[in-house]
């Protein structure tokens, strides 16, 4: 049996894919068309853990669906320096939006507004 995650730990993306599957590259790993970890850096996602700013792109857009769609807990890392991940524990989608005033407040202020195709809100699923 491997050894639980610890909240405030770090680790490295390889470890986190080793653990959860996935490719390092993307910040939302997937395996079979699900989102199995969520991967965040806080200049792109500056309210991370609890929002995600999903990108642009068909791949990104695709996987920002499939992680609206989660109904699963989710590992949430958030990067605290180059390959330093620190764990903030699982998470559950609490909802998301791809219009609308809570769409446009979330996304004011981030460098490039229009590349944000949906935004997704994660509650703590255990303390």
């Amino acid at each position: 049996m491997t050894k639980p995650f610890r909240i405030g730990s770090y680790y490295t993306r390889d470890e986190i894919g080793a653990r959860f599957g996935g490719t390092n590259q993307w910040y939302l790993p997937t395996v079979d068309s699900k989102v199995v970890a969520v991967c965040l850096r806080k200049e792109h996602n500056p309210k991370a853990p609890n929002v995600v700013l999903c990108g642009s792109g068909p791949k990104i857009a695709k996987t920002g669906e499939w992680l609206a769609a989660a109904t699963w807990t989710l590992p949430v890392f958030v990067k605290e320096a180059e390959n330093r991940w620190q764990y903030c524990g699982r998470y559950k989608v609490a909802s998301s939006c791809t219009s609308g005033p809570i769409f446009k407040r979330e996304i004011a202020g981030h460098e490039n507004p229009g590349s944000i195709t949906r935004v997704v809100f994660l509650k703590r699923a255990f303390r």
